[in-house]
């Protein structure tokens, strides 16, 4: 599920879905060739928990219609549509509307159906948070609140459904919980709430999920880019089940990859990481780390070339390391050559080249010395995908002023690091004629 631009210049992107087959490709009887594109906008990132898959295979989804014509306008309405398993319009759904006529800050943020087939929404309304209950039919549900939105004292943008069908909501700094009925519960925190200060993820409000033992699991990302390995990437904080802050963890994903630097200036570190990722609850109490991590190469502002892989880490149920998951590790291996060429053209050149093999992709630190140690190239190089490739490593002010006499021998060093960071490096002599 993600977006695609606005229709109107005053509008919020649009909803698309994407259907696959359990291959990985596109679901030829899902939507329009695999692809189901809506007339309904979204109003935060597309991992808020719009959508919700229903029992019978069904998809609910919460939205808005409507545009803004400033930051004191505005004429949005509050939607919730339901699509067929095959990815159309279901028309015996209706098209509810939650909190009442258009107006400005109404919007929605995720959606839950529970086992029953009975929905639940979060959204705003008039800039006031909501919850909503629904029917399987799309009425509202007299079991939730009544059947009336349901004002949420603290802004909140996750929901995440217990087995005992309550609910908890998660913003920037509360976590609520509410009884299958639709009230706060009275028995989770202060008045059903407790508040997280300090607990900040870089990616916005934190995702959740539901603890086996009837506590929440608050998670998120700590920092934007690619850091040193082995600094905390997903921070997780455990929320027991009468509401009370628990145990605060730092995961740090065992991956590489992350930032190469194309001048010799800045030649940065093979030792990063750049895993984005969120946490799987698994049957058995552990839990995976599942996410991405890239290998990136800016060439200016807003470009560059990169090259993304999915990585999955596991986790004890303590969310300790699992040394059982995974594979056997695989030997790192990198071969670096030097081109025949001449010094006083790589002056003009501004470069040095070399060849390089790798057994898989990652980053690649090269390094050109002299035989008194003075370093005439260096660059952080990325490595996409394992095989040959030729490296053109620019030259340092030093390397050009030494290079302008002409010929000399050169030590080439090179320490590379693939995405699952095994470490190879060596040193190969050579001339530059």
């Amino acid at each position: 599920m993600g977006t695609r631009p606005p229709a109107t210049r005053f509008g919020l992107p649009n909803f698309t879905i994407v259907g696959l087959t359990a291959n990985g490709a596109l679901d030829a009887s899902f939507g329009t060739g695999g692809v189901a594109a809506l007339e309904l906008q979204a109003s935060c990132g597309s991992d808020c928990g719009f959508a919700a898959l229903a029992p019978d295979g069904s998809i609910v989804i919460t939205g808005s219609v409507g545009e803004g014509s400033g930051p004191s306008s505005g004429s949005f309405r509050w939607l919730v549509v339901r699509l067929t398993p095959a990815g159309a319009l279901d028309p015996s759904f209706g098209v509810p509307v939650i909190g009442g006529p258009a107006g400005l800050n109404t919007g929605r943020f995720s959606t839950i159906v529970r086992p029953s087939g009975k929905i639940v929404v979060l959204g705003t309304h008039a800039g006031v948070t909501q919850l909503a209950g629904l029917t399987a039919n799309g009425a509202p549900d007299p079991s939730f609140h009544g059947g009336a939105p349901l004002t949420v004292a603290n802004r909140g943008y996750r929901m995440v459904l217990h087995r005992n069908g309550s609910i908890d909501v998660a913003g920037d700094r509360h976590l609520q919980r509410f009884t299958p009925a639709g009230a706060p519960d009275p028995a989770f925190g202060s008045a059903g709430a407790v508040a997280f200060a300090g607990f900040s993820p870089a990616y916005g409000p934190p995702a959740m999920l539901a603890a086996p033992d009837g506590g929440t699991l608050l998670y998120g990302q700590t920092v934007f880019e690619p850091t040193v390995s082995g600094l905390p990437r997903l921070h997780v904080l455990r929320i027991t089940p009468a509401g009370g802050l628990g145990a605060a963890v730092g995961l740090a994903p065992a991956f590489g990859g992350g930032l190469s630097s194309p001048r010799s200036r800045t030649t940065g570190s093979v030792k990063q990481n750049s895993f984005r990722g969120a946490l799987v609850a698994r049957p058995d109490g552990s839990y995976l780390a599942v996410g991405g991590l890239s290998v990136v190469h800016y060439t200016g502002e807003g470009a560059g070339f990169s090259a993304g892989y999915v990585a999955v880490a596991g986790y004890t149920p303590l969310l300790t390391p699992d040394p059982a998951f995974g594979g056997r590790a695989r030997a790192t291996i990198a071969r670096v050559s030097v081109a025949r060429q001449h010094a006083r053209s790589d002056v003009h050149l501004r470069r040095v080249l070399v060849r390089v093999k790798t057994s898989g992709p990652g980053l690649l630190l090269l390094r050109v010395r002299d035989g008194n140690r003075r370093i005439l190239a260096q660059q952080v190089a990325p490595v996409y995908a394992a095989g040959r490739t030729t490296v053109r490593i620019p030259l340092t002010a030093t390397g050009r002023r030494i290079l302008r006499h002409g010929a000399l021998r050169v030590l080439v060093g090179h320490d590379f690091r693939d995405v699952l960071t095994g470490r190879d490096g060596g040193v190969v002599r050579t001339r530059l004629r």
